[in-house]
C-alpha cells in the first residue's frame, strides 16, 4: 500500500462537508475535501485495487447498480425524463466505489479499524477550533477579519448572521451525524482515551447543541435510545457514573453561559430550538416548523410513489415522483415556500435513503435493500458495539440519501471485512 498519508488525511478531514467545492462553484452535495485525498490514494494504489478480492455481497451491489442504470436509461427515453439525475447518480456511484475500495484496502493492509476513529477524532478537534472561533464571533465580538476568514471557508455566512455555528463549514444540522457515527463509536470501541480527546468531544457536542439545529437534538436522542436499548443492564449498574457524566456537561455549559458569552443570545438560540421541537409534537398549536414539514413531505413521497410506479421512476428521477405526489402527500404544500420553489427543478434530493429507494428503484430495490440490511446484521450479530453502530447508520440514512457519505462507507467496509467469530487475543480480526 502506497501513499498511506493521503487516506489518513482523508480520515482527519472527514467532518468538513462540501468544503472547498461549494466555494469553487462546484455543486457536489456532501462531498468533502477528503475525497480529493481518497481519489489520489486510489490512483496511487490502482494495482493493489485490482488485486482486491470482490465478495459476493459487493458484486451483487455493483451488478444491481448497473442494472438500475440500464433500467433508468430506458425509463428516461420512454418518459422523456431529464438525464441530469442519472448523471448525478453515476458520479455518486463512482465516488462510492472509489471511497469504499480505498477504505477496504487500508483495512486489509493495516488490520486496525480503530486507527480510523483516532484519526477522525483529530478532525473533530479541528472542527472544535473553528467552532470556538465562530462562537466567539457570534456571541462575544463581531470582528470583521474573523468574518472575512469564515466567509472564505463556510458554505453560507448567513448561518453566522443567524447565530448558527457551522463547525463542518456546511449545513449545521449535519453535525449530528458525526456525533452518531464518529464520536459514539469512538467512546464505545477505544479503551484508552486521552483526557484531551474527551474534552474536545464534550466541546463538539456542546457547540453542536448551540448551533440551533433540531436535527442535532434528535440525533443525540436517537443515540441515547439505541445505547440504552443495547446496554440497559450496564447503565443501571453504573447509574451514578452516568449522573456524573451528565452533570459534567451541565457544569461546563453553565460556566460558558455565565462567564464567557452573552446569556440572552445563547438562551434565545436554545429557546428557538425548544420552540421548534414543541411545534413538531404539538399538532394543536396551529403552527408549523417549515423545515420539518419539508423533510417529512420528501420522505412520504416514497410510499406514495409505489402506488404510481411500483417498479420505480429510475435512478435520479425523484423530482418526477415529487411532482406526481406532493399534492397527495401535503395538501397545503403551497403554503411552504421551499416545497413550492423546488417543484420545477430538474433534479431534487429526497434527503431520505429509504424514500429514495422506494421512488427510484421501486419494490425490487426495497427488497434488495432489506436483504442487504439483514446481511449486515448477520455480520455484526455477535458484537454489541457493532450492532449499535449499524443501528445508528440505519437511523442516519433517514435524513441522508448520499451513498458516498464517508463515515457510512467506513462502517460498511469494517462490517464486511470483519470476522466476529475468529479472534486473536480477544480481538475480532479483519479478514
Amino acid at each position: 500500500m502506497r501513499a498511506e498519508i493521503l487516506i489518513k488525511l482523508a480520515f482527519i478531514l472527514i467532518t468538513f462537508d462540501a468544503f472547498p467545492f461549494h466555494k469553487l462553484g462546484i455543486s457536489l452535495s456532501s462531498m468533502p475535501l477528503s475525497y480529493i485525498f481518497i481519489g489520489l490514494f486510489f490512483i496511487a494504489n490502482l494495482d493493489n485495487m485490482i488485486k482486491l478480492k470482490i465478495k459476493k455481497f459487493e458484486l451483487s451491489i455493483i451488478m444491481y447498480a448497473l442494472f438500475m442504470i440500464i433500467f433508468t436509461i430506458i425509463t428516461n427515453y420512454r418518459n422523456s425524463f431529464s438525464s441530469l439525475g442519472l448523471n448525478k447518480f453515476i458520479n455518486e456511484f463512482i465516488l462510492t466505489f472509489i471511497g469504499y475500495f480505498s477504505i477496504k484496502l487500508y483495512l486489509q493492509v493495516k488490520k486496525d479499524y480503530k486507527k480510523i476513529l483516532k484519526l477522525a477524532i483529530n478532525g473533530i478537534k479541528i472542527s472544535v477550533f473553528f467552532g470556538i472561533i465562530q462562537f466567539f464571533y457570534i456571541h462575544v465580538m463581531k470582528l470583521n477579519f474573523i468574518f472575512n476568514i469564515l466567509d472564505k471557508i463556510t458554505l453560507d455566512t448567513e448561518y453566522l448572521l443567524w447565530g448558527r455555528i457551522s463547525m463542518n463549514f456546511g449545513e449545521p444540522s449535519f453535525i449530528g451525524r458525526y456525533i452518531l457515527l464518529i464520536i459514539i463509536p469512538y467512546l464505545l470501541l477505544i479503551e484508552k482515551k486521552k483526557k484531551s480527546d474527551n474534552i474536545y468531544i464534550c466541546a463538539f457536542i456542546i457547540l453542536g447543541i448551540l448551533s440551533g439545529s433540531t436535527r442535532i437534538v434528535f440525533d443525540i436522542a436517537a443515540g441515547i435510545v439505541v445505547l440504552t436499548f443495547i446496554y440497559y443492564k450496564e447503565i443501571i449498574k453504573k447509574i451514578s457514573l452516568t449522573k456524573i457524566f451528565i452533570g459534567s456537561y451541565i457544569i461546563i455549559l453553565s460556566i460558558l453561559i455565565m462567564f464567557v458569552i452573552k446569556p440572552d443570545q445563547v438562551f434565545g438560540q436554545i429557546e428557538n430550538v425548544q420552540e421548534r421541537i414543541a411545534i413538531i409534537f404539538d399538532k394543536d398549536s396551529g403552527k408549523k416548523d417549515l423545515s420539518t414539514e419539508c423533510r417529512l413531505s420528501y420522505s412520504l413521497i416514497g410510499p406514495y410513489s409505489l402506488k404510481e410506479k411500483p417498479f420505480g421512476y429510475g435512478i435520479g428521477n425523484y423530482i418526477y415522483a415529487y411532482r406526481d405526489n406532493i399534492k397527495s402527500v401535503n395538501k397545503n404544500y403551497m403554503g411552504n415556500y421551499e416545497l413550492v420553489s423546488v417543484y420545477n427543478r430538474e433534479w431534487l434530493s429526497s434527503f431520505n435513503m429509504y424514500s429514495r429507494f422506494m421512488v427510484e428503484t421501486g419494490i425490487l430495490g426495497c427488497l434488495f435493500m432489506l436483504i442487504s440490511i439483514i446481511g449486515l446484521f448477520n455480520k455484526v450479530k455477535y458484537n454489541r458495539e457493532f450492532t449499535v453502530i449499524l443501528l445508528l447508520n440505519l437511523y442516519n440514512i433517514i435524513q441522508s440519501d448520499f451513498m458516498a457519505f464517508i463515515p457510512m462507507l467506513i462502517w460498511i467496509s469494517i462490517f464486511l471485512c470483519f470476522n466476529n467469530k475468529e479472534k486473536v487475543n480477544g480481538e475480532s480480526v479483519i479478514l
